[in-house]
This record gives structure tokens, sequence and C-alpha cells, in this order.
């Protein structure tokens, strides 16, 4: 490993071995979803468009040809990784989005219509 890897704490450095060394990974973005500063928003609206973003940021990875992945696991609640990134304690970190390069581009799997997953009221 990387010698710059061990001076990461223990639930990143697990994570970064785990995942980024095996991968060859040249990208790495932690992303993390601010407090609401106005009373009037909820939490949770920052979250969801926290999240839309990393889907975007997914999206536009693939429309140039890179692969990306969200990844989550126990290094979002750690809070020494979240320290050690700049986030706060209370503040949630909810993506991992690893970018880099494939080594090969898989077919597109069979997706079932929507017609299994809608409910149409009347």
């Amino acid at each position: 490993l990387p010698f710059e890897l061990a001076l990461l704490p223990r639930g990143l450095y697990k994570m970064l071995r785990l995942h980024v060394v095996s991968y060859a990974l040249p990208a790495l973005i932690a992303v993390g979803v601010d407090k609401p500063s106005d009373s009037k928003v909820l939490e949770i609206e920052n979250i969801c468009a926290v999240a839309a973003a990393c889907e975007n940021i997914l999206l536009a990875a693939q429309a140039l040809g890179l692969a990306a992945q969200w990844r989550t696991g126990d290094a979002v609640r750690d809070r020494d990784v979240k320290r050690f990134l700049g986030f706060d304690e209370d503040q949630h970190v909810i993506a991992f989005l690893y970018i880099g390069y494939p080594d090969a581009v898989p077919e597109a799997a069979p997706r079932p219509g929507f017609e299994d997953r809608t409910v149409w009221m009347e």
C-alpha cells in the first residue's frame, strides 16, 4: 500500500485498502450534507438534493466514458473519518463516489419494464 494511506483514520484506511487499491482508482469524492441553516428547510430536503447531485455526477462520469460507483460503508459514520475530511461530527456523509477508467465496458443488462413498478391512481 502507498505510505500515505497509513496516515488516514482507521475507517477510511480500511475502506481505501479494500477498494481504492484493488481498483487502482484515480478519484474518490467524499460527499457530505450540510445541516439546514434556515428553520423552514427540512434536513431531508438537503439530503435528497445532495443525493440527486451524486447521481448527476455518476451520470456525467458515465457520459464521459468513465466508470463510477456510489459506495458507503462504515467509514461514512466514523467520526475520525469525518474529522479528517473536514465534516462536522453530526454531518451526514452520504457517499464516496469512486471514479476511474474502466478496463472493459460491460453489456447492458436487461431491465424490467415500468409496468411492474408503477401503480396508477384513479
